[in-house]
């Protein structure tokens, strides 16, 4: 299992209101979180998951934060060295019986 990296200085702690449940968080050192959420970044951005703690701490906090660490898997691309290696044919045909949209009805106007 992967190494999970957690975001501290951001403390969150889930709070019952009149109108149901909310979640208050609290950031003591933004310089910090700044500081580690750069740290995390990739292509400008930062996936993070926030999870439920089973327990609240002795001071409240019920929820905890880290990176989300998933990566789609490369399928790889498909290469295509000749134009004669594709069938433009059968990609482009009009002839699709289940294309719901299709009107050979005013195919002779375009021609």
């Amino acid at each position: 299992m992967e190494e999970r990296n957690y975001l501290d200085n951001f403390i969150i702690k889930e709070q019952d209101g009149k109108y149901g449940n909310f979640l208050k968080v609290w950031i003591p050192n933004l310089e910090e979180l700044i500081k580690s959420l750069q740290e995390m970044e990739n292509n400008n951005s930062v996936n993070l998951i926030i999870s439920k703690r089973r327990e609240k701490s002795e001071k409240g906090v019920s929820h905890f934060t880290y990176q989300d660490n998933w990566k789609p898997e490369s399928k790889g691309e498909v290469k295509i060295d000749k134009e004669e290696d594709v069938n433009f044919d059968e990609l482009f045909s009009d002839t699709d019986e289940d294309e719901p949209f299709v009107d050979t009805s005013t195919e002779e106007l375009f021609k």
